[in-house]
């Protein structure tokens, strides 16, 4: 029935004498039974390793034959942790980059067997280690997710490349071992060089996972550079920042873990500037703090204060592109422009043709904005497409500067306000404005000051608007009972 020989039957339950005795007599060896299994296929899948050794000594059997599934022999092998196997396979020339129906590659059965000799073999025969089947995983996601550290380390000394997103959520193979809760893993990542900046669909990185599952170890590891500290301000697509996940546990991680801090003198960074100035950046930097605050730098001349100023300006500016992400917020200033734009177009058609084609046209036009900025809330939330990051940037970076021109016509300036879950503050995005602070010592102290003035009000008009400005230095009110 089904074709099913006598030979097959016999390497599906891993019979090698019987095996052995049929090849004795001629059996045909490649015979193609049920769900287009052959002798080979079936002692393989079964984990027989004895008897697929046994088969393979016949010089006619066909190693690169497939399984209903698109599986080979050596799939199998790898699957089932043969590693006798797998090695007189690729001594026989098996193909190592053979994919399934699937689009999963052979390397991806021995990943998932957790054998590392079967690894080590394919990958010295030129098996892709960067290959990528279904839903976007790789060799090393499939490593992470099934938890085997060994074939891990072994697979990070093939350079593979660790920032390919994969499975539902478009997890990198650092947010895997986030989720997964692998420290041995995260650490070897992060020695690696995995990118803690990478975000899954929903926008969150590694600290933001860490911290709601209250890992302290994962969260120790992660923050271990002190260049990582500023992703603890970033927003996920939610507006959450580790910081204020952190902020609402009953018990907080980051002040445990920076609490007992030790510096690393065996780091390279601490002969440059980039320990310090991560580390100060990151001061500076903390949402909380109140203007105006000092901070004073006092070396002797020639010592790189220059060079320390320039790393610490690079890192709050890097700072503040975190904190800026792109979304689309349905508030009433937006909801409103889109009504005055409606009712001003509504009413110019209205009166150059007829009232009902220009009401017509205003509730069209309500509908077809309001249906766009739904379109891009969704691809922002479900895709990663960079052209709806940039309409979402240009339509939050213009909604800010009218919110902030009315703010200044109306006198109502911005107060941070408190979460209502929290004592905590809520902060959306900050800026830092940088003005020339080299010239301080080659003028006199007076002038010195006003320069530095003159260019701080100059870099604030550029970068809140000339007119808003301006508005607001003419109606300053020194009412501070009224928050004016």
């Amino acid at each position: 029935k089904n074709d099913t020989t006598p030979l097959i039957w016999a390497s599906r339950r891993g019979h090698t004498q019987v095996v052995d005795l049929l090849l004795h007599y001629n059996a045909t060896v490649n015979n193609i039974g049920m769900k287009n299994m052959t002798a080979l296929l079936a002692a393989t899948r079964g984990g027989h390793g004895e008897t697929a050794l046994c088969l393979l000594q016949n010089i006619s059997i066909d190693i690169k034959v497939q399984d209903k599934d698109g599986q080979t022999p050596l799939s199998h092998a790898c699957a089932q942790g043969l590693t006798d196997v797998v090695a007189e396979l690729v001594r026989h020339h098996a193909y190592v980059n053979t994919v399934d129906k699937n689009g999963d590659p052979v390397l991806f059965f021995a990943v998932k067997g957790g054998k590392e000799d079967s690894v080590a073999i394919l990958l010295e025969n030129h098996a892709d280690i960067n290959a990528v089947g279904a839903e976007n995983k790789t060799a090393i996601w499939w490593a992470v997710e099934r938890g085997r550290l060994d074939v891990v380390k072994y697979l990070l000394q093939f350079n593979p490349d660790v920032e390919v997103p994969g499975g539902e959520d478009d997890d990198t193979p650092l947010l895997l071992a986030t989720k997964r809760k692998r420290v041995a893993i995260i650490y070897e990542l992060i020695k690696y060089g995995a990118r803690l900046s990478s975000t899954d669909r929903y926008g969150d990185n590694s600290l933001h996972i860490a911290l709601r599952n209250r890992s302290r170890d994962i969260a120790d590891i992660l923050l271990s550079n002190p260049r990582h500290s500023k992703y603890l301000y970033r927003p996920n697509k939610r507006g959450e920042t580790p910081y204020k996940i952190d902020a609402n546990l009953q018990k907080s991680i980051l002040t445990t873990i920076f609490g007992q801090r030790t510096l690393n003198l065996n780091d390279d960074s601490i002969l440059g500037y980039d320990l310090y100035s991560s580390a100060l950046a990151e001061i500076l930097s903390e949402p909380s703090l109140r203007t105006p605050i000092t901070v004073g730098l006092y070396a002797k001349w020639g010592s790189g204060k220059s060079a320390l100023l320039t790393h610490l300006k690079d890192e709050m500016h890097s700072f503040a592109q975190l904190t800026d992400f792109p979304t689309i917020d349905f508030s009433p200033l937006l909801l409103s422009v889109i009504v005055i734009a409606a009712l001003i177009i509504g009413l110019i058609i209205g009166f150059s043709i007829h009232y009902i084609v220009g009401v017509s046209c205003g509730v069209a036009l309500i509908i077809m904005c309001l249906t766009f900025l739904f379109f891009i809330q969704y691809l922002l939330r479900h895709k990663d497409y960079a052209w709806t990051a940039n309409v979402a940037q240009f339509i939050k970076k213009r909604l800010e500067i009218l919110r902030f021109l009315l703010q200044v016509l109306f006198m109502n300036p911005y107060v941070h306000r408190r979460s209502k879950k929290s004592d905590t503050f809520d902060y959306q995005k900050m800026k830092f404005i940088f003005t020339e602070y080299g010239k301080v010592s080659t003028v006199e102290g007076e002038k010195a000051s006003a320069g530095i003035i003159a260019e701080l009000a100059t870099n604030v008009e550029e970068t809140f608007g000339l007119v808003a400005t301006r508005l607001c230095r003419a109606l300053h009110s020194k009412d501070l009972s009224r928050h004016r």
